[in-house]
């Protein structure tokens, strides 16, 4: 008896649910019959600058559009404005509106309504764009070559080193700009990139940062960076005196002086003592200096970290 009682109460529970939901549906579809006012934004486009100008503000990138339609045709749009920019030819803009300046306009979105209005679907009635006006500014594009500058993070495993300097292919790109804007570059960026423990040499394309409202051409470098491991490496180097007048003998103690250095392993055995030139300079005699510094007037471009020891040598004088 119970059974039969909770399935008919079951039943009533049913029908009533579905009664609920029919009449739902038909409530809700004869809201969407009626018309509707309601505020739509839509992105939008700005193509075909005037011949050799360019864009050096910022123009609204979307409209709020006062709109009236019919709750089905605002619901369906609602779905797909963000996929429909408003597109607005600029060289036409700039022919039909107010002019300010020799290079930047007044644009009220009035005189555009009928314009933007074939662009948006027939069942939407636009009754107000804001903003009610906006200024296009441009300038005269210019193209001047400038060097590429590296950036990032480089960090060596212990006993590795830069073997030389890094290297940029091309070290120069053509940048397009308005002119305003190609003045202050004086340089393009690569991408920042971190490198750590690095033990081999690097070779790998990186894109440019590219500055706003400009284009660069190539937009990515070759960065070239040589690694090796260093090791150390010293021997005893003789000392000159430069400037030494005729007639006159300078005696160095020592004659000779202890160098070290770091070097790779690739070029160790290539660098011997005659590839550097120390020296001590006559002029510091003249003032009468009680020792003279010891300076390296030639050190093969692979050699880092150069000590020389002692880095002061004592004199004497000797005359004919």
């Amino acid at each position: 008896m119970l059974d039969l009682r909770s399935l008919r109460n079951n039943r009533r529970l049913i029908v009533f649910s579905i009664c609920l939901a029919i009449a739902t549906v038909l409530w809700f579809l004869n809201a969407l019959s009626k018309s509707y006012t309601a505020v739509v934004s839509y992105p939008v486009k700005y193509l075909n600058a005037p011949k050799n100008k360019f864009i050096v503000n910022d123009p609204p990138e979307k409209f709020d559009f006062l709109v009236r339609a019919h709750g089905f045709t605002l619901l369906r749009n609602k779905f797909s404005l963000s996929f429909s920019p408003i597109v607005l030819d600029l060289t036409a803009l700039t022919n039909e509106s107010n002019k300010l300046t020799s290079s930047s306009y007044s644009v009220s979105t009035a005189s555009v309504r009928e314009r933007i209005a074939g662009q948006v679907s027939s069942e939407i009635e636009i009754l107000q764009i804001q903003p009610e006006s906006f200024i296009l500014a441009f300038d005269s594009l210019g193209v001047k070559q400038v060097p590429v500058a590296l950036q990032g993070d480089f960090i060596l495993r212990p006993q590795f080193e830069f073997a030389s300097a890094f290297r940029i292919t091309p070290k120069m790109v053509t940048v397009t700009a308005p002119r305003a804007l190609l003045a202050e570059i004086d340089s393009i960026y690569t991408v920042k990139k971190t490198y750590r423990n690095i033990d081999s040499p690097i070779s790998e394309e990186i894109k440019l940062e590219i500055p706003r409202k400009a284009s660069v051409n190539p937009g990515q470098v070759l960065v070239q960076i040589p690694v090796e491991e260093f090791t150390e490496n010293s021997f005893p180097v003789s000392v000159s005196v430069k400037d030494l007048p005729a007639g006159t003998r300078v005696r160095l103690f020592p004659q000779e002086v202890e160098i070290s250095f770091r070097i790779g392993l690739s070029q160790f055995s290539k660098v011997t003592a005659r590839d550097f030139r120390l020296s001590v300079s006559y002029h510091e005699i003249t003032q009468g200096a009680p020792k003279l510094r010891i300076i390296a007037d030639k050190v093969p471009a692979s050699v880092k970290s150069l000590k020389i020891t002692p880095d002061y040598v004592e004199y004497l004088i000797e005359k004919n």
